[in-house]
């Protein structure tokens, strides 16, 4: 089964993204800050990732073309879409 991550802060739009691709049979893991996304990529990656651009503590777009630090998070193999 194929595992998405979503990393978003509002509440009610990341459970209706997370209930959607449940519903799609995906397996979902979602986190409401960068800081807790960080702690889930140290326990597995996903397969996709979508990912606010503008979260509480922290850019999402800079987990993509960021400072090297946080390349390491998201390489240029991993699927992500910033939105």
């Amino acid at each position: 089964m194929k595992q998405i991550f979503i990393v978003e802060d509002d509440a009610g739009i990341r459970e209706l993204i997370e209930y959607l691709l449940i519903s799609e049979d995906y397996q979902v893991r979602s986190f409401p800050t960068a800081t807790d996304f960080k702690e889930g990529m140290s326990k597995g990656r996903p397969d996709l990732i979508l990912m606010d651009i503008m979260l509480p503590d922290g850019n999402g777009l800079g987990y993509v073309q960021g400072p090297k630090q946080s390349r390491s998070l998201v390489t240029y193999s991993d699927p992500a879409y910033v939105c």
